[in-house]
């Protein structure tokens, strides 16, 4: 069953892509740790590192809730993270359904 709102009254449970960037293990862990939460409220998951994320298959056309993971570089998020970011078409009609955490 889901909770926290994860599913509708007419739709099924949420696809919550959680993307990451990691160069200890550590951020990877908690991608880990948020993934199973979310699985735990009834979505459906997908753990991606940032270099095996892909936009139109991930995001575009099977998330519908995002999470970004990223250890902090001088005040900022990995550069591979954002570099990944930057890279989306956000003139793309994503419907109301996409959400981001960061």
């Amino acid at each position: 069953a889901c909770a926290a709102g994860l599913c509708g009254p007419q739709q099924s449970c949420a696809n919550v892509l959680v993307v990451y960037a990691s160069r200890t293990g550590h951020t990877e862990q908690l991608a880990e740790a948020v993934a199973q939460g979310a699985r735990s409220a009834g979505a459906a998951t997908r753990v991606r590192r940032v270099a095996d994320a892909d936009y139109p298959r991930d995001v575009k056309e099977w998330a519908d809730a995002v999470v970004l993971g990223s250890g902090t570089f001088n005040g900022n998020i990995a550069p591979e993270l954002l570099q990944w970011v930057d890279s989306w078409l956000l003139r793309d009609d994503l419907g109301d359904t996409k959400r981001a955490f960061i």
